[in-house]
């Protein structure tokens, strides 16, 4: 019976240090379990995160796709603006060279034309001038002829004069 309570101590020191040691493993297993599920828990907050932002990007990416789809449009219409534009541009083009070809038709015309006025003004002037002269000349003519007329009359007076005297 001595031996009982030696034996009996014995066995509490081994399931004392048996206590101990599995108290270790198992506060070892606690915090590795703890330590797990703490990253979990950050995983699951970082992939929820993800998520947001995955969903935030798609937005961005839709609103970014309307966008492009938009400007897309605008550029098209100021496309088909600028070859409007381009077209009257040519149109106006070909519009001045065949009205400046005109005004330089036009310009030789009435150049022509003053010079054909120049030269008919000259013509004018020589007629003008040779027909006063002539004028100048028939009213010499017709002044002279008024004297001899006068001559004429007077003697035919003086004819009169004297050949009626004798007829009586």
């Amino acid at each position: 019976m001595k031996r009982l309570p030696v034996i009996n101590l014995v066995g509490v020191c081994l399931l004392a240090a048996l206590c101990v040691v599995q108290w270790r493993n198992n506060r070892a297993t606690n915090l590795e379990l703890n330590r797990v599920i703490q990253a979990q828990l950050k995983s699951e907050t970082q992939f929820r995160e993800e998520q947001k932002n995955a969903a935030g990007a798609i937005a961005d990416l839709d609103e970014f796709r309307q966008h492009v789809a938009t400007a897309d449009t605008r550029v098209k219409a100021v496309e088909k603006q600028l070859a409007e534009l381009d077209k009257q541009v040519q149109q106006l083009t070909n519009e001045r060279d065949q009205l400046s070809a005109n005004l330089t038709e036009w310009k030789s015309a009435v150049k022509s034309r003053d010079e054909k006025i120049q030269t008919l003004n000259t013509e004018r002037n020589d007629i003008a001038t040779k027909f006063n002269d002539l004028v100048e000349k028939y009213n010499v003519v017709v002044k002279d002829l008024n004297e001899r007329t006068k001559q004429f009359n007077d003697l035919a007076d003086k004819y009169k004069g004297l050949v009626k005297p004798q007829a009586k």
